[in-house]
């Protein structure tokens, strides 16, 4: 399994497990697959959503950093303000991406922030500055990764517009 995988199986993990523990649900993945990545079901309820994964680096070099693939060879500065604007461009991208998908069922974008900077205290101080176009997710979630626990740990809703968890 390569790092890009990894990440999004523990993202969707630790997502399931959050939502199961917050709507005593029993959701599972069903099928991991593309567009959308993964297909999530509560057989009990009959109840079924496809997960879309990306996630939010600062920079390629961050990216290429992060999944281990370059050495850090440089400092640099980082500031919230770029974050949210590399955040407002990935959301247009996916927003635009989402037409092609099966949308038979509600959808959910999960943002993986990997930022070893940032937590979702920072997000939540910029969330004004957050841009969310018009789009077909019944939820967008940011979902922040702990470079110290080396797991993921804390999510921020962004956009939640239907009851798509009982």
């Amino acid at each position: 399994m390569n790092e890009k995988e990894w990440l999004e199986e523990s993202l969707i993990n630790y997502f399931i497990e959050a939502m199961n523990n917050m709507h005593n649900s029993n959701y599972s993945v069903i099928v991991h697959r593309d567009r959308p990545d993964f297909i999530v079901e509560d057989k009990q309820q009959s109840t079924k959503f496809g997960v879309e994964i990306t996630h939010l680096y600062y920079d390629n070099e961050e990216a290429k950093e992060l999944l281990g693939h370059e050495h850090m060879t440089y400092s640099k500065v980082e500031n919230i303000e770029h974050y949210i604007n590399i955040l407002n461009k990935l959301l247009h991208k996916k927003v635009h991406k989402v037409e092609g998908y099966d949308q038979s069922f509600n959808l959910i974008l999960l943002v993986g922030v990997t930022s070893p900077l940032f937590t979702r205290n920072d997000f939540e101080n910029s969330r004004e500055d957050i841009i969310v176009p018009e789009n077909k997710f019944s939820v967008i979630c940011l979902v922040f990764f702990n470079e110290l626990n080396q797991n993921w740990e804390d999510l921020m809703f962004i956009k939640q517009v239907c009851p798509v968890f009982r």
